[in-house]
């Protein structure tokens, strides 16, 4: 005894449009895109921005208030006025967004942590500008696979792991400087897994999933 199925073209419709919101999904998904997947979870403040568009809305580059401040960043250092105003050569994908996040720490000594995440799509680019910023602070690039750079009795590095762009610290107060490089050392392999989006709260997939230009998150 045979058995006709019969499916309309609107459930077969219905069937493809769960099945593409069930795959495609960004908070279904573990695949995070750009630093946001190096964001440590407990974090309780994060800032994201998307610097491409809040640029080009802003029209900064063209106003002739902003134009002396530009002018005087240029003079302090022509690596800050490539940074933010010369997106294409820079290296970095603004187009992703930039995160801020802070942490807090079991640690009694330096409790309070503090990063910035951006993406990288030219990796000899961003290396150049790095070095170049790194001379002008009086930073020494670390030995290791990782592009890190550092300056001694200072809590803060900035370089490249992969094709992600960090900046980390531990203060503004330092209880125990000893311990400080090595917190800092800890800290930066924490920043260097790659997270799963399902061990984010779902407050935090939510935030990461908003494509506002600007967007807070701060949690308790």
């Amino acid at each position: 005894m045979f058995m006709t199925i019969s499916i309309s073209k609107k459930s077969v419709f219905f069937i493809l449009t769960t099945l593409f919101a069930i795959f495609f999904n960004p908070r279904i998904t573990n695949a995070l895109p750009g630093s946001t997947s190096r964001i440590p979870e407990d974090s309780f403040l994060i800032l994201s921005l998307n610097l491409n568009s809040i640029l080009k809305k802003s029209q900064i580059k063209e106003s002739r208030v902003w134009e002396p401040i530009i002018d005087a960043l240029n003079l302090i250092n022509p690596e800050f006025k490539s940074l933010f105003f010369e997106t294409d050569h820079n290296g970095f994908n603004f187009r992703s967004p930039v995160q801020l996040f802070l942490r807090s720490s079991n640690s009694e000594r330096n409790p309070l942590y503090f990063g910035l995440l951006a993406s990288i799509e030219d990796k000899e680019m961003v290396d150049s500008t790095l070095a170049n910023f790194a001379e002008v602070l009086g930073f020494t690039k670390n030995k290791g696979k990782s592009i890190r750079y550092k300056k001694d009795n200072l809590p803060i590095e900035f370089g490249r792991n992969g094709k992600i762009f960090h900046i980390l610290g531990i203060g503004p107060v330092i209880r125990d400087q000893s311990s400080a490089k090595q917190e800092l050392d800890q800290f930066f392999q924490l920043i260097s897994k790659r997270s799963k989006g399902d061990r984010f709260p779902s407050s935090l997939t939510e935030h990461f999933s908003d494509q506002s230009d600007l967007s807070l998150y701060i949690d308790g």
